[in-house]
């Protein structure tokens, strides 16, 4: 008796193949779930230093006429996890009458040339008005050496004093490479 009532799930077994099998769909799976396959995430911290030394020029935006955008670039001096002694470069394409900010982009060089290329996604840069610091959030874009294909998040804190500022790095990057 028994044999006879495993025979329909005996049936059921054997007519099924993975083209029946139910696939979830990537777009439903939660935002807390994380994939096997994900590359580590390693913590990147980091303090420096830095001032602008490009302000508002026009002409950063060569599919436009020179006087509808405006050029600013910083440079300074960072001591990053992962990275050791780095310099950076900040630059940024502003409307000209300065509502709108785009392209930023924030390329930090360890002292061996590899770089990380962090691309900011809202308005942060030309020094804010007195008594405001920035919270600037950006999203990272990969970079060179073992920076390349890096991924990965984070913010930087900048207080301003005129012209210069002082910044602080807190983020979270893919380890590629040689960093794992």
């Amino acid at each position: 008796m028994r044999k006879l009532a495993l025979l329909p799930l005996l049936t059921l077994a054997l007519a099924c193949d993975d083209s029946t099998v139910l696939q979830p769909d990537e777009s439903l799976v939660p935002e807390i779930a994380v994939r096997r396959d994900a590359p580590k995430m390693i913590p990147l911290k980091g303090t420096g230093t830095g001032e602008f030394v490009v302000f508002g020029e026009p002409g950063c935006d060569t599919s436009r006429p020179a006087e509808e955008t405006r050029y600013w670039a910083a440079t300074g001096e960072m001591q990053v996890t992962h990275l050791g002694k780095t310099s950076f470069w900040y630059d940024e394409c502003w409307e000209a009458d300065y509502s709108a900010v785009y392209d930023q982009r924030l390329t930090l060089t360890g002292a061996n040339g590899d770089q990380l290329v962090l691309l900011y996604n809202d308005a942060c840069g030309a020094p804010p008005p007195e008594g405001y610091d920035f919270k600037c959030n950006f999203d990272v874009e990969g970079g060179t050496g073992r920076w390349d294909g890096a991924t990965g998040y984070g913010f930087l804190l900048l207080v301003f004093e005129g012209l210069a500022f002082e910044q602080t790095l807190d983020a979270v990057v893919s380890a590629v490479g040689t960093i794992q």
